[in-house]
């Protein structure tokens, strides 16, 4: 069949919103149904059973070709001639920004259903033949995946309700020596990867011992989300200014290590962290494009062999934060735990297995509300080493002080408790004993006051300089009824 614009079927006009739909008409449609939007600035076209994301450069490259050789009616004197449509700069500048108008759509994020009913698109999931949804109760088919369900990720297997995994069940007990929180927690977070759903406001920090299995599980998340899903980053991209481009459709954000970094790298990235998990605007770069405030899907996954540095004043980030510690080294020739080299092909061989186990998770997770994560008993020594990296003040306070309605600790007592805390854990943080107090009141999330007292310590009175806040107060040992 000759395509519109051709010397048998000429466009109507040369007029760029004329052009402009005869390009969706043409291309833009499959079954009747719209094949190609503008979903939160982003191009979205229904290609080999998929949904793919094109840029606007590429937009206009398929416009140069289309628009090649076609032809276009006009009504003269002499009555109705055909004109060829020779595309320009100008021309097909003015083409894109109709075709941008034509094909707008009034959301701004996917995943969504496009024509038809549906339920909550973020507890959906996409399979090759179906889309199911997760609630609370369990996992049911919504109906068979085509173009009316607009999202880029794909679970690549078809749904299988009753598909096992024994191998990669074998290899939750290696990498966790059998500990169930560990599994629990990762069943949770694959299951929560894959909804699009980021409310829980969490990310995980795998961390530990190096060839422990963090890659192998970062493997198969990223086979079962697609890369179209999975966004790759390291420390020093991620504070570019081009480190965000891509991160736009993506379920996970994967930092494959932290390192050190300076005060300035290390704060930009924080806020970055912060923003995403928060599901805050991010301002996304992209070479030759418009930069662009976007809130982004993705769930924040670090693999980390040691502590990650990141400034974590107030403790944001830190009481955001899941962690899946990793304890077995799986070195070759290191004895007792041997690498099983081509484990990584036998666990995509149980795709559809693992896909439903890591539903199962999302579905606990669902009637949970997203409260009480499990996390194994070996997270809390992570946990507080995180803590005491990032964050030593109110690590220090934690630890040493309890809030008390009617408690106080004297400047003596809170220096010398600075002092034997810092030893014990080795924490190099250089502070002043005139500033100690002026640090805590800054930078702790316990709002900590100063004042003074005369009291009475060892039959003389005594004017002291003790520490308290108005409504939560701290002590660490009782000197005297205020």
């Amino acid at each position: 069949m000759a395509g519109i614009g051709s010397v048998d079927r000429p466009l109507v006009s040369d007029e760029p919103m004329s052009v402009a739909r005869a390009f969706v008409d043409d291309v833009g449609m499959v079954k009747g149904s719209r094949a190609l939007w503008l979903v939160g600035g982003s191009w979205w076209v229904w290609t080999g059973g998929r949904w793919k994301v094109r840029t606007n450069e590429q937009m206009e490259r398929e416009l140069w070709r289309w628009m090649d050789g076609r032809w276009y009616g006009v009504t003269g004197k002499d009555g109705s001639v055909l004109r060829k449509l020779v595309p320009r700069t100008s021309t097909v500048m003015d083409v894109m920004r109709a075709l941008q108008a034509v094909c707008e759509a009034r959301w701004d994020r996917t995943p969504l259903w496009v024509g038809v009913e549906g339920p909550d698109a973020r507890t959906c999931v996409a399979f090759e033949d179906v889309v199911v949804q997760v609630t609370g109760e369990g996992v049911q088919v919504v109906r068979e995946r085509d173009e009316k369900w607009l999202d880029s990720m794909v679970v690549p297997v078809l749904w299988d309700d009753k598909a096992e995994c024994p191998r990669w069940m074998k290899a939750l007990d290696e990498w966790s020596r059998g500990d169930e929180k560990w599994k629990k927690l990762l069943q949770w977070w694959m299951g929560y990867c894959l909804l699009s759903k980021r409310s829980y406001a969490k990310w995980l920090l795998m961390q530990g011992k190096s060839r422990a299995g963090k890659g192998v599980i970062a493997d198969v998340l990223r086979t079962m989300l697609g890369w179209e899903s999975w966004f790759e980053t390291g420390m020093g991209e991620l504070g570019s200014e081009f480190g965000l481009d891509g991160i736009e459709h993506a379920r996970v954000m994967s930092i494959s290590e932290f390192h050190e970094v300076d005060s300035a790298l290390g704060a930009k990235v924080t806020r970055v962290l912060k923003n995403i998990v928060g599901e805050d605007g991010v301002t996304v770069n992209a070479k030759y494009e418009k930069a662009r405030r976007v809130k982004v899907g993705a769930a924040p996954m670090v693999q980390s062999n040691l502590m990650p540095k990141l400034p974590n004043e107030g403790g944001g980030i830190g009481t955001k934060m899941l962690v899946l510690p990793f304890t077995v080294s799986f070195r070759e020739g290191d004895g007792t735990f041997l690498p099983d080299f081509g484990l990584r092909d036998k666990l995509k061989a149980e795709m559809a297995g693992i896909a439903r186990w890591a539903l199962q998770g999302a579905v606990e997770l669902e009637a949970n509300g997203g409260l009480g994560w499990p996390e194994p008993d070996a997270a809390e020594r992570i946990r507080t080493g995180f803590r005491i990296k990032n964050n030593p003040l109110d690590a220090f306070l934690e630890a040493r002080f309890v809030r008390k309605d009617d408690g106080f600790v004297t400047s003596e007592a809170l220096w010398g408790e600075w002092v034997k805390w810092k030893k014990e854990n080795e924490v190099k943080m250089q502070i002043g004993r005139n500033f100690l107090a002026l640090r805590l009141e800054e930078e702790s999330t316990w709002k900590i006051e100063r004042s003074r007292k005369r009291i009475v310590v060892d039959g003389d009175e005594q004017q002291v300089h003790f520490y308290r806040r108005s409504i939560w107060q701290v002590s660490v040992q009782w000197i005297g009824p205020l």
